[in-house]
């Protein structure tokens, strides 16, 4: 394999990764502030699937 071609797969696996760990950073932080979100809710008598008429 030529220094060329392993620069150019280098090149594209590379960013691929990087773009992978920003979004499933990104994706494990949104579902952490859901988690704590659903957690306070049901700490304050939330009860789910249940429509309250106002």
């Amino acid at each position: 394999m030529s220094l060329t071609v392993r620069k150019k797969i280098i090149a594209t696996v590379l960013p691929v990764l990087l773009l992978f760990f920003v979004v499933s950073m990104l994706t494990y932080n949104r579902l952490q502030q859901i988690d704590e979100q659903y957690y306070n809710a049901m700490k304050e008598g939330f009860e789910p699937g249940v429509l309250i008429n106002q």
